[in-house]
């Protein structure tokens, strides 16, 4: 682990030691987010996919993981972009379960 990196407390993942919040699941590190729902309630969450804060009520969790309602899987349609380079066709996946972008390159 480099220096600039810390382990995430929820799911054991390495990230920016200047992270608001886990990419990987969603923990929030801040104290001072209030809930986009609830303005009164503080954020113990950010959803993944959206970055919006989100307290224990709004919260959904999926194998770990943060989501708000609307990206809560079941309710989330992986998209899909195509697009053509010179040499190769590649296919971009958003996958919910990470909120990372996968990149297959079809041969």
């Amino acid at each position: 682990m480099r220096k600039d990196q810390c382990i995430c407390s929820e799911c054991r993942n390495e990230l920016d030691i200047q992270a608001d919040y886990c990419i990987h699941c969603g923990a929030l590190f801040r104290t001072d987010q209030d809930c986009i729902n609830h303005e009164e309630v503080k954020a113990t969450s950010v959803c993944v996919i959206c970055n919006r804060p989100l307290c224990h009520m709004c919260v959904t969790r999926h194998n770990g993981v943060a989501y708000c309602v609307e990206h809560r899987p079941g309710t989330y349609h992986q998209s899909i972009l195509s697009r053509t380079s010179s040499d190769k066709h590649m296919i971009e996946y958003c996958v919910p379960e990470g909120a990372m972008f996968v990149q297959r390159h079809m041969g």
